[in-house]
C-alpha cells in the first residue's frame, strides 16, 4: 500500500526533529557544556532541552535561536548538519 503525503511527511518530521536533537547535543558537548549549564544559559527548563536534544520535542523557531546563541553556532549550522 502507497503512503499518503501525511504519512510521509510525518516521518520526516520525526526524523528531522530527531537529527537537530543530535546537533544540538553534539555541538553542546563540543563546547564540554552540561545539560544543566546549557539550561541555565538559556533559561529553558533541563527536562525540556533533554527532550530536545533526544527528538521528543520540537523547539519552537525562539528557543532554537536562544539555544544557538549560546552555544555560539548560527541556526543555519545546525540545519546544515542535518544535510537540508
Amino acid at each position: 500500500m502507497k503512503e499518503t503525503i501525511f504519512e510521509t511527511m510525518h516521518l520526516e518530521r520525526l526524523s528531522f526533529i530527531q537529527n537537530l536533537g543530535k546537533s544540538i547535543r553534539i555541538h553542546r558537548l563540543d563546547k564540554k557544556y552540561s545539560l544543566e549549564y546549557l539550561a541555565l544559559k538559556t533559561g529553558l527548563d533541563y527536562s525540556h532541552l533533554s527532550k530536545i536534544e533526544r527528538g521528543i520535542t520540537n523547539p519552537s523557531a525562539f528557543n532554537l535561536f536562544i539555544i544557538s546563541s549560546v552555544l555560539e553556532v548560527p541556526v543555519c549550522k545546525l540545519m546544515n548538519d542535518l544535510k537540508c
